[in-house]
């Protein structure tokens, strides 16, 4: 089998391109070429897909935050402010964790090029471990097994205090107006004539 190239996508492959199994030597090397210059390049159009789609999800927040602030004069508008605030839903909310989603993703990024000589290496593509070792890989691999033990984590903590400022206009409004509406209420009813 060493002659003829395989490649082997049963679990999805790696990384979505599949896994290669077992190939000559300049099969080998040309996957290799391919991963350490194809894979960068990848990662930059991704990067600047991302600009523009950031681009459209601020036009979106933007109007949302309009609309958030239009709808203020309602009390149960304001009230779903506070709410949405409070269970970390808010557009606000939703910005914090889409920034720690690409912080995470750049730290992936640089874990997996750290670990695999820039994308080159025969772990980065290949699904070996030690144990599995056999006459069909290539004798210039000597690279150990990718271990993702130690690959980093997404962690997202949603910032309570940042929330709590943030419905504290809201939350001013919404007393404020019922306290209004009450002592008017109140009013009302004390001039009211009962006969």
């Amino acid at each position: 089998m060493s002659g003829r190239n395989v490649r082997s996508d049963v679990s999805g492959g790696g990384f979505g391109h599949g896994y290669v199994r077992s190939g000559t030597e300049a099969f080998i090397h040309n996957t290799q070429m391919n991963y350490s210059i194809g894979v960068p390049i990848q990662i930059k159009y991704a990067d600047m897909y991302a600009q523009v789609e950031d681009g459209y999800l601020l036009g979106l927040f933007e109007q949302a935050r309009l609309a958030t602030n239009i709808s203020r004069a309602s009390p149960i508008c304001l009230y779903e402010n506070v709410m949405f605030a409070l269970a970390g839903t808010d557009m606000a909310s939703v910005r914090q964790f889409m920034d720690a989603v690409k912080v995470h993703r750049k730290d992936i990024i640089e874990y997996m090029r750290s670990r695999t000589d820039n994308f080159s290496s025969l772990s980065f593509f290949t699904p070996y471990k030690e144990e599995e070792k056999g006459p069909d890989r290539p004798t210039t691999d000597n690279a150990p097994p990718l271990d993702l033990s130690d690959l980093p984590r997404f962690t997202y903590k949603a910032d309570i205090a940042l929330s709590l400022r943030r419905i504290v206009p809201d939350l001013a409004f919404l007393i404020f107006g019922s306290v209004l509406f009450f002592a008017l209420a109140f009013v009302a009813f004390l001039r009211y004539d009962v006969r």
